[in-house]
C-alpha cells in the first residue's frame, strides 16, 4: 500500500488574537488625516454654499469659527482613542 503524508494545517493564531494585533496596531494616516480633513472640508464647502446665499456680515464669520471649533473638538475626541 502507498501511503501519502497527511500535513495537517494548524492556524497559528486564533481569530481573537488577530483582531487584537489589528486593534493594536494603531491609527493610519488615512483614518487620522485624510477622513477628517475631507470632512472639514465638506463642512466648510456646504457653509460656504449656505453663507452666499443666506448669511451676511458677521454671521458668515461667525458659521466659519463654529464650523473650526466643533470640528478641532471632535478631531480631538476621535484622536483621543488612539492617544490614551
Amino acid at each position: 500500500m502507498n501511503k501519502v503524508p497527511i500535513l495537517l494545517c494548524k492556524r497559528s493564531k486564533s481569530l481573537g488574537q488577530v483582531r487584537r494585533w489589528v486593534l493594536k496596531k494603531g491609527p493610519t494616516f488615512l483614518k487620522v488625516y485624510i477622513i477628517p480633513v475631507l470632512l472639514f472640508n465638506l463642512a466648510v464647502g456646504c457653509w460656504s454654499v449656505v453663507a452666499a446665499h443666506l448669511a451676511y456680515g458677521v454671521f458668515i464669520y461667525l458659521g466659519y469659527a463654529v464650523i473650526v471649533t466643533i470640528s478641532l473638538y471632535l478631531y480631538l475626541l476621535y484622536l483621543s482613542r488612539y492617544l490614551y
